[in-house]
């Protein structure tokens, strides 16, 4: 009786199974947390519910397993909704009445899981953010130390303004790369957001006048200038998100920019049943290089720095949004934004 209240009472989520894998019993925590009832789960295998295990890997390791024997593993488990669940697996041969059966104990690491994450993508930007100190800042700087060299020596004041716009070019390169470490720290203080509200504003605010309701198709009555560029919004997103609203923006500005830089004259803002797309009519981005454009550093036009997408991608991941280039109707660049919370 004892044995059996630890078995319920545990945390842990705990099943017992046979050596053919079929699942012979599992603990209250198990249930729960995988939405299945007792009769569900008994009809299943191992294979059923661990997304990751191989049959055949699965037989040897549990024919090396003498009794009393532990193995360790991590895997992935599959919940009745079919979300997947990050675990620590103790695996123990254990006797059941003369039979040979198999406790596994579990433990939810999805906590550990996305600090691993965290911190691997920290790293990530820390060599990304080393790789454009050593090589983006040093072309500007070189540049720099030429002129300013011819300067000193010819007196020659076109040298000091070549000077000016070299200096200039590392601001920029300096404010982007800032921008890219702050904008890429994980969201922790995301709110609702209404995303056709937010986008029809900001479009207002940087591209000319909108009208219409944010529910329905809203177009700019005159190209807006937005500084340099031109361009007309079409606003069609009707939902709510969970998001921080000053990274959201940065990501609406640095798309809308990016098409009119590129000849999108007009772009769309719309829903998708987990997110959000932006996309453009302009020429498009071919299939070749669509990871590269996120690359920090990387431009096709040769204007600017080519950090505009590159910390697109970066608050896209703050978030846990996943971010893909693809084609829209008219041939221009689509930018969908996928797994984004609803409130």
């Amino acid at each position: 009786a004892r044995l059996e209240a630890l078995y319920e009472g545990s945390p842990d989520m705990i099943d017992i199974h046979d050596d053919e894998g079929q699942i012979v019993d599992a603990n209250r925590a198990m249930l729960t947390e995988l939405g299945y009832d007792h009769e569900e789960i008994t009809d299943l295998a191992v294979w059923d519910v661990d997304e990751q295990m191989d049959r055949t890997e699965a037989f040897e390791i549990w024919e090396g397993l003498e009794t009393g024997e532990t193995v360790r593993l991590e895997t992935t488990f599959r919940r009745a909704d079919d979300t997947s669940l990050p675990v620590e697996v103790h695996v123990r041969r254990i006797d059941v009445q003369g039979e040979s059966r198999f406790l596994a104990s579990s433990r939810d690491i999805s906590e550990r899981k996305a600090y691993e994450q965290r911190i691997e993508r920290e790293n990530e930007r820390l060599d990304e953010f080393a790789s454009i100190v050593s090589h983006d800042l040093r072309n500007p700087l070189n540049v720099l130390s030429g002129y300013l060299h011819l300067a000193m020596e010819t007196g020659n004041d076109d040298y000091y303004e070549r000077c000016e716009r070299a200096l200039d070019e590392m601001e920029r390169l300096i404010e982007d790369v800032l921008t890219l470490a702050r904008q890429g720290d994980a969201v922790d203080d995301a709110e609702p957001i209404d995303l056709g509200e937010l986008a029809t504003r900001y479009a207002e605010d940087e591209f000319g006048p909108i009208d219409g309701p944010t529910d329905g198709p809203v177009v700019g009555d005159e190209p807006g200038t937005g500084g340099d560029v031109s361009i007309d919004v079409t606003v069609e997103a009707d939902r709510t998100l969970f998001a921080d609203a000053g990274r959201l923006k940065r990501i609406l500005g640095n798309l809308l920019r990016n098409a009119a830089e590129h000849g999108g004259g007009r772009v769309v803002v719309g829903d998708l049943p987990d997110g959000f797309y932006v996309e453009d009519d302009g020429p498009g981005i071919p299939e070749d290089r669509r990871d590269a454009v996120f690359e920090s550093g990387y431009s096709t036009s040769g204007a600017g720095t080519g950090f505009g997408l590159a910390i697109v991608q970066s608050i896209a991941e703050a978030h846990g949004w996943e971010v893909t280039l693809t084609t829209s109707a008219s041939g221009g660049a689509r930018f969908e934004f996928t797994g984004v919370e609803r409130p």
